[in-house]
């Protein structure tokens, strides 16, 4: 191998050895970062969405946030969409909670944040508590950007429960 040959690999594994460095670094950060804004059931993320139809919604369970009894459960609510008017639609009437596999309860209250034509947020409401057997919680919104049933699911196992 001659001196400029050399010299070229070297350099190039000055540059290369780096970058290999700062790839790994990305792609380490971006996977710890994705997997703790993770929207599935794993991990302690209390976020869920849904975006099927022409409507996006964000439900955040709130209770493990607040630190606070469940004898009242509350998840916050984000709807939001840029084709349909959401001026007459009240989520309170149109959404269930499931606890473990018992019975649906409707919601007790809304409390509504935010609202215009395209937007809406606020907090349901429903009876508590989560029964100690019980292993997740599923809420259904329906009737929603022409989407029959939306589902979002926390396993309690995750949270602590």
């Amino acid at each position: 191998m001659t001196d400029t040959e050399l010299a070229i690999k070297m350099n190039t594994l000055v540059v290369i050895k780096p970058l290999g460095l700062l790839v790994s670094f990305i792609f380490l950060t971006t996977l710890i970062w994705t997997d703790s804004l993770s929207y599935g059931d794993e991990g302690r993320d209390l976020r869920r969405s849904s975006s099927e139809g022409s409507v996006t919604v964000e439900a955040v369970y709130l209770n493990p946030l607040l630190n606070e009894s469940d004898a009242i459960l509350q998840i916050e609510l984000k709807i939001n969409t840029h084709s349909e008017n959401l001026e007459d639609y009240n989520p309170q009437d149109h959404a269930y909670l499931q606890i473990g596999n018992g019975m649906l309860h409707r919601a007790i209250g809304w409390a509504e944040q935010k609202r215009d034509t395209h937007h809406i947020e606020g907090v349901l409401q429903f009876a508590g508590p989560v029964p100690p057997i019980s292993k997740h919680l599923e809420l259904f919104i329906h009737d929603l950007g022409g989407v029959n049933k939306r589902t979002f699911k926390w396993l309690l196992t995750y949270l602590g429960k």
